[in-house]
């Protein structure tokens, strides 16, 4: 997995690998290598301890009040400490959202009580000391030899914090779960010193409840040079199931059509007169969402699977990932000037095609597959999704992890 941060913003939108019940030994040696669930999953079914040893089941919890859930390496951690301080500080607008605090660690009961005490906490933290639930989140990786000698030498003693011998460790993250049990918002990050804001977190809580959730920011550097990726573009339409990283569909909305003059509000991809006409509609398996350029940020349309209204092709029900570009005509006034529809339609495949050569060109830089497509039912589309007359759907792009040569 790349080092960079990735999170599960509301983006990513699909559900990892599931990783419930792997045996201690099949985590990953490595934080950059575990599978986190991602947007659209359900918060798996653990029961945890509490500071003094009574049986906590989180699902049940979550079904309660929606919940901000944050994974932590423990109490030895003074990064997490200092977390931990600042969560407190972000509590009361939390809970005037509606929402619970629950703080995970290995940390087995009494250190949990320890951590309450130091840090005045008012807000739940739970045990994880056999490491299951972690796991169940695919956010649990195996600490090598050489890392336990090197905390032994600053007096980090992993086996007496957990009570247990697997160690084992979580990536720190945040996840944000609804009263249904389904992860809405997620944010993990290998680098253990870099945490998300609590700002962000309060944000992303608010975002939530409105089915608008912020995407992560996106990466403006790097990638493939531009001749290379014009050299690897290519049409692929064989996919595998294997969720694109909340990070990387990020990277990808951004690259097609965000903002890349903030000032201006102007895009990475041009449109006629600056109309900025096209709506791009994103299909995941768990549901439905708009790309809100302004914010980067998806917008829930509908939940559930309907990737069938993405395209008529069997493997577009299957790739994690499709784009549906709908022009809105209602923008393209230009003074007094009057355009006839088929100007107008002319411009609305105009302005597509040149967001969907910058969604080819990354996927070319970034590894993935893409195929454009007319097979669109667009009267089913239109009938779906309540459009306007003058909304016209102009075409469909899969996106995801080629499985073709």
């Amino acid at each position: 997995m790349n080092t960079e941060l990735f999170t599960v913003t509301l983006a990513v939108l699909c559900l990892a690998t599931p990783v419930v019940g792997r045996a201690q030994h099949g985590a990953p040696t490595s934080a950059q290598d575990i599978k986190p669930l991602l947007i659209g999953a359900s918060v798996p079914d653990v029961t945890l301890q509490t500071p003094d040893g009574k049986a906590f089941n989180l699902k049940a919890a979550a079904a309660k009040k929606p919940t901000v859930l944050i994974f932590y390496r423990g109490g030895w951690c003074p990064y997490c400490n200092t977390y931990l301080g600042q969560l407190q500080a972000a509590e009361a607008d939390l809970l005037n959202l509606g929402y619970q605090i629950l703080a995970i660690s290995p940390d087995r009961p009494p250190k949990l009580g320890e951590s309450v005490e130091k840090g005045k906490l008012t807000y739940t933290l739970l045990s994880d000391s056999s490491m299951t639930a972690a796991q169940a989140f695919g956010i649990a990786f195996r600490v090598d030899d050489a890392t336990l000698e090197k905390y032994k030498g600053y007096n980090i003693d992993l086996e007496a914090a957990s009570g247990e011998k697997h160690h084992l460790l979580p990536v720190p993250a945040v996840f944000i779960v609804g009263t249904d049990g389904v992860i809405s918002f997620a944010y993990v990050n290998p680098d253990y010193k870099v945490r998300l804001e609590s700002a962000k977190i309060i944000e992303a809580a608010r975002g939530a409840l409105s089915g608008v959730w912020a995407l992560p920011e996106p990466r403006r550097e790097g990638g493939m040079p531009l001749l290379s990726a014009l050299a690897a573009r290519r049409s692929t339409r064989a996919f595998s199931q294997e969720p694109i990283p909340t990070q990387l569909l990020s990277d990808l909305l951004w690259s097609a059509f965000g903002v890349n003059r903030p000032d201006s509000g102007k895009r990475t991809a041009p449109s006629s007169y600056n109309w900025q006409d096209i709506t791009l509609y994103v299909f995941t398996s768990d549901g439905v969402y708009i790309y809100d350029a302004a914010r980067h940020a998806l917008t829930s349309v509908r939940r559930g699977d309907h990737r069938k209204l993405a395209g008529l092709q069997g493997y577009v029900w299957e790739a994690p990932l499709s784009l549906v570009y709908v022009s809105d005509q209602t923008r393209m006034r230009q003074g007094d000037e009057v355009f006839s529809h088929e100007y107008k339609t002319l411009i609305g495949g105009v302005d597509a095609g040149h967001i969907s050569q910058n969604v080819y060109l990354f996927c070319a830089s970034e590894g993935l597959g893409a195929v454009t497509r007319a097979s669109v039912d667009a009267k089913a589309f239109a009938d779906a999704f309540d459009l306007p007359a003058d909304h016209k759907v102009i075409m469909g792009q899969t996106v995801g992890f080629a499985t073709e040569e």
